[in-house]
């Protein structure tokens, strides 16, 4: 939606890391002003990044799913939960994109169902750095069955 600099970034960072997650709903409506005639069209299913139980706990939300859900509400789209990230990772914020890729690798498990109804999926992260996370989640849904896999981000870095 936008360059990860001056409001945006600091929007992003109350979000998670304030934690207020307040901030969710008007960030979401963001994706939902740039991106809602694009998801529609092409009748995606909506995901989200998924966050270990220890980041689950510690903010009280994920702030993805919190976008996602408001994105679905408003465009009239299907919410899936098809993905869980089941141990805590370093956080991807100071590593070097080979260091993000690693940290990535292995970390998303598929929890969705065998041969999912819709093979489409548009998946809600708050920032794109490398793409290291959302490209492993993408290797995984592929993996299990989904054929359109994209990203759909409030920022990138």
């Amino acid at each position: 939606a936008g360059p990860h600099e001056g409001i945006l970034k600091a929007a992003i960072w109350k979000l998670k890391y304030g934690p207020i997650k307040a901030i969710s709903a008007p960030l979401g409506r963001l994706l939902v002003d740039k991106y809602a005639d694009f998801a529609n069209a092409k009748h995606f299913d909506i995901g989200y990044m998924p966050t270990s139980k220890v980041r689950l706990r510690l903010r009280g939300y994920n702030q993805s799913e919190e976008m996602a859900q408001l994105f679905a509400k408003e465009t009239g789209l299907a919410t899936v939960n098809v993905l869980t990230r089941p141990k805590d990772t370093l956080h991807q914020v100071g590593l070097t994109r080979e260091e993000r890729i690693d940290n990535a690798q292995g970390t998303v498990q598929y929890i969705g169902p065998v041969g999912p109804k819709n093979p489409r999926i548009l998946l809600v992260d708050d920032v794109y750095t490398t793409g290291a996370s959302l490209e492993e989640c993408a290797k995984v849904l592929r993996q299990n069955g989904y054929r359109e896999v994209w990203g759909m981000v409030l920022s990138r870095d």
